[in-house]
């Protein structure tokens, strides 16, 4: 078989068929991603990414805040509440706890992420 675009892109179009049942019982999303190639062979790398029961994707950082929020004086639940710093809205969207000074993560309006402290973040949620 010689590979080319139209091989890999049938190819991915089996594998996404072929894992959907492992998608769904292990709550996950699983595709090919970053595919090389030559006419002989080509290699890719597989990503699994966490689903919610909604089956949306769960990011490693929602992850973190629903675990380790109340490390820093949040609540689970405050992951996609909406705070305001500065005049400006933000929605949290999740937490790197190696950041130490500015660990949470959220999203401003226009999409951009920004870190924040804990204790501006309970200030614009108002705690």
């Amino acid at each position: 078989m010689n590979i080319n675009k139209a091989t890999l892109n049938a190819f991915r179009s089996d594998f996404e068929e072929a894992v959907k049942a492992l998608e769904e019982k292990h709550g996950m999303t699983i595709k090919l991603a970053g595919i090389s190639y030559t006419d002989e062979s080509f290699s890719s790398k597989v990503t699994f990414t966490n689903n919610d029961e909604n089956g949306n994707k769960v990011s490693q950082i929602a992850i973190d805040f629903q675990k380790q929020a109340g490390m820093y004086g949040l609540k689970a639940s405050d992951l996609g509440r909406t705070f305001f710093s500065n005049g400006q809205s933000f929605t949290i969207s999740g937490l790197k706890p190696r950041n130490h000074k500015m660990p949470i993560i959220a999203t401003s309006s226009e999409g951009r992420s920004f870190k924040f402290c804990s204790n501006v973040v309970k200030e614009g949620l108002a705690k």
